[in-house]
C-alpha cells in the first residue's frame, strides 16, 4: 500500500472515530551522514524512517499526534484513542480547517516543477562520500594556515510525503538534500585553537559546490580567527559577511509571525504599511525558486504558496499569519512560513563595499547574544576585521554590537550584490552606519 492510501483510509478512520475534521501527513525518509577526521571515517549513519502525523479537531478540542507504526491493524487501535485522548483537552473555538474554498490540492507532478528531488542524491553512497571526503579534508589542509586538524562531513536526506485534510486538501512531493562542510581548528600563537568552517547545502548533487572553493572558504574565514584583538568602544560602520547576514535577517524578522502579532510580543505590531527600513531595503519570500532550499507549493493549511514581499522599499507589506491565528487576529491568512527569503541584492561587489568604508569592521561571525523580540533592543557579540582606509587590517573577536532593530535597519546604508545561493535566506553582505559596539 502506497503513502497515499494509507493517508487516505487513515484519514476516513479518523472521522469516523469522531473527530469533526482532520489532518494526516505520512512521509518517509532516507538519511546518510558521514563524518570524516584523520584520514578515515569517524562515525556513519545510514537510516530510513517513516512517520504519520494527525492534527485532531474534534469536539472544539485540538491536538497533534505522530506514529512510527505505519501497520493497518497499529493504526487502526491508535486512531480511536487519539480521537479520544484530543476530547479531554480545554476547547479552542479558533481551531478548525480552513474553508474549502481557500485550499488548493498539489500533486507530485505539480511539485515536479520546482526541481526540489534528485535521484543521483538518492542513489550516492558511503564509498562515494569517502572518495568525496578524503579529497576534502586533503584540500582543507593545503594552506600555509596553521591547521593542526580538519573534520569533514556529508549528510543527504531524501523523502516522500503525503498530506490529506477532510477538507479537499491533497499533497505529494519528493524532497532531496545533500550538505558538504570541513571545519578547520588552527594553532594560534597565543595558545587558543581557533576553528572555522564553511559547507554547501544543495537540491542537487551537480549544484553542490567543488571541495576545492569549500576548501578555500573554509580557510579564508580560518584566517580571520588568528590573532585577534578588541578594538576600542563606540560608534563605526558594520559590514556584514553575506554568510552572516543570513543570520542577521533571520533574527530579525523572527517576530513577524501571527503568533506574536496576536500576543503583542512583536516589534512588527502596528507596523504594518509603515516604514521601518531604508528604501533600498526589499525582502520577497518566494516559495517558487527552481531548485531552492524552502520551495514550495502549499503550506500546513494548504494554501497555495505564492510569491509576497515581506518588506518593500522600505516598508513593512505583510505579516506571516496561518488561518488560526487569522481567526484570532480577526483578518485575512497570509502563511504561516516562510520560504525562500530574498534581499533584492544590489550593485557592490564585497571587495567594493570593503573599499568603501574608511574604518569600521568586516564581521564574520557571531558569537552569542540575544534580542527581545517585543521591544527589539539586542545584543551580540561579534568577530571579523577591522577595517581601515578600505583595507582589511586587524583580526577582531569579543566585540559587542548592540541597539535596536526599529533603529537599525534605518542605519543600513549599502547592499552587496552576493546573495548565498545555497542558504534559504538568500541575503548579500550588508552594511550599516553609526552602529554601537564595545570591546576594549
Amino acid at each position: 500500500m502506497d503513502l497515499k492510501q494509507i493517508a487516505e483510509q487513515s484519514l476516513e478512520q479518523c472521522l469516523k472515530s469522531g473527530a469533526q475534521e482532520a489532518k494526516v501527513t505520512l512521509s518517509k525518509s532516507q538519511k546518510l551522514a558521514v563524518d570524516w577526521r584523520k584520514g578515515k571515517v569517524e562515525t556513519l549513519s545510514n537510516s530510513a524512517s517513516s512517520s504519520i502525523v494527525f492534527s485532531i479537531y474534534a469536539n472544539g478540542r485540538y491536538a497533534v499526534h505522530q506514529s512510527s507504526d505505519l501497520r493497518a491493524e497499529a493504526l487502526q487501535s491508535f486512531i480511536p484513542r487519539i480521537v479520544e485522548l484530543t476530547r479531554l483537552l480545554e476547547p479552542d473555538e479558533f481551531r478548525k480547517l480552513a474553508p474549502k474554498d481557500l485550499v488548493s490540492s498539489t500533486s507530485a507532478e505539480d511539485i515536479a516543477q520546482l526541481q526540489i528531488y534528485d535521484k543521483a542524491i538518492e542513489n550516492i553512497s558511503s564509498d562515494d562520500c569517502y572518495d568525496i571526503l578524503r579529497t576534502l579534508e586533503a584540500q582543507s589542509f593545503d594552506s600555509s594556515l596553521p591547521i593542526i586538524d580538519v573534520s569533514a562531513s556529508i549528510s543527504t536526506n531524501t523523502g516522500t510525503s503525503h498530506s490529506v485534510h477532510s477538507n479537499g486538501f491533497s499533497s505529494t512531493e519528493q524532497r532531496s538534500r545533500i550538505s558538504a562542510y570541513t571545519e578547520l581548528t588552527l594553532q594560534d600563537p597565543s595558545g587558543k585553537r581557533p576553528n572555522a568552517y564553511f559547507g554547501d547545502t544543495r537540491r542537487h548533487l551537480v549544484d553542490l559546490m567543488d571541495t576545492a572553493e569549500i576548501a578555500k572558504e573554509a580557510q579564508r574565514y580560518a584566517a580571520y580567527t588568528l590573532e585577534q584583538v578588541k578594538l576600542p568602544s563606540g560608534k563605526t560602520t558594520l559590514l556584514f559577511d553575506r554568510r552572516v547576514a543570513t543570520t542577521l535577517i533571520s533574527r530579525y524578522l523572527t517576530p513577524i509571525f501571527g503568533s506574536d502579532i496576536q500576543q503583542k510580543r512583536s516589534y512588527f505590531e502596528g507596523k504594518l504599511g509603515k516604514k521601518i527600513a531604508v528604501p533600498a531595503l526589499t525582502i520577497v519570500d518566494d516559495p517558487h525558486i527552481v531548485r531552492g532550499l524552502a520551495s514550495k507549493l502549499s503550506d500546513g493549511d494548504g494554501f497555495l504558496s505564492v510569491a509576497r514581499p515581506v518588506i518593500e522599499a522600505g516598508e513593512l507589506k505583510n505579516y506571516f499569519i496561518d488561518y488560526y491565528y487569522s481567526l484570532k487576529l480577526g483578518v485575512d491568512p497570509t502563511t504561516g512560513s516562510f520560504s525562500n527569503l530574498v534581499v533584492q541584492a544590489g550593485s557592490q561587489s564585497q571587495a567594493e563595499l570593503i573599499a568603501g568604508v574608511d574604518k569600521g569592521i568586516f564581521v564574520t561571525s557571531f558569537l552569542g547574544g540575544n534580542a527581545d523580540r517585543t521591544t527589539g533592543d539586542f545584543s551580540y557579540g561579534i568577530a571579523g576585521v577591522a577595517i581601515e582606509g578600505g583595507k582589511l587590517t586587524q583580526n577582531v573577536s569579543e566585540m559587542n554590537f548592540s541597539g535596536n532593530y526599529n533603529e537599525l535597519f534605518l542605519k543600513l546604508s549599502a547592499i552587496g550584490n552576493d546573495p548565498m545561493l545555497s542558504y534559504s535566506v538568500r541575503t548579500p553582505t550588508l552594511r550599516f552606519d553609526d552602529v554601537d559596539v564595545s570591546g576594549a
